[in-house]
């Protein structure tokens, strides 16, 4: 397998009666050994990042499944990995009131060295209530939703941007439209993030509307 090949990955779940789906990219920048690259990449993910994962969510929230699957390299692309999970939130509710509607959201930034929309991504995280916020403003005392982002967003950059280049897997922010060009090369379709920018303000995400 060559290096520089790009897989998107999802961890997919159910909140509030609702599909709940986080998706990201990443690019292999060392070929995996012994082990299906895809599956690689998913147990990266829950070592480094499903513990603040979960407590940036309540308990009314379900993790389902965790998928990955290379979308740019060498042909034949294979299917994609399936790993099953019934883990749910771990969040303590206690301080959160009631909570809010799904598509009711923390948005995060992904950042590159590059310009243009197409090199630059975003995020978003729900499972807040309304002790989280004041008018749009998050809180971010301890036990609010703010910091619990905060710690997965940390746990997701420690492990996949830096300070500290990656040596096996680098989150990436892919282009579609890039890697459409006749002859594009996978590390020129996606582009690395180079800081991940959390927005202090609630945001909405208009598919999850009811």
């Amino acid at each position: 397998m060559a290096p520089n090949e790009t897989f998107f990955f999802t961890v997919q779940g159910q909140y509030q009666g609702r599909a709940y789906v986080h998706t990201l990219h990443f690019r292999e920048i060392l070929p995996s050994v012994g082990v299906n690259p895809a599956q690689d990449l998913i147990d990266k993910w829950q070592s480094a990042c499903q513990t603040t994962w979960l407590l940036a969510h309540p308990p009314s929230y379900t993790m389902t499944r965790l998928t990955a699957q290379k979308i740019c390299g060498t042909p034949p692309l294979p299917a994609r990995v399936e790993e099953g999970s019934g883990l749910v939130g771990t969040r303590n509710v206690g301080t959160m009131g009631e909570l809010l509607p799904g598509w009711l959201s923390i948005a995060v930034n992904e950042s590159t060295n590059l310009a243009g929309r197409r090199r630059h991504g975003r995020f978003f995280l729900s499972g807040g209530g309304e002790n989280d916020i004041i008018g749009e403003t998050l809180r971010n005392s301890a036990g609010d939703w703010l910091p619990v982002v905060t710690a997965y967003v940390s746990a997701l950059s420690t492990r996949f941007v830096g300070p500290t280049a990656p040596t096996d897997w680098q989150l990436v922010v892919h282009s579609r439209k890039e890697a459409e060009i006749p002859g594009k090369q996978c590390q020129d379709s996606s582009a690395p993030v180079t800081a991940l920018g959390i927005v202090s303000r609630l945001t909405t995400q208009r598919s999850r509307r009811a």
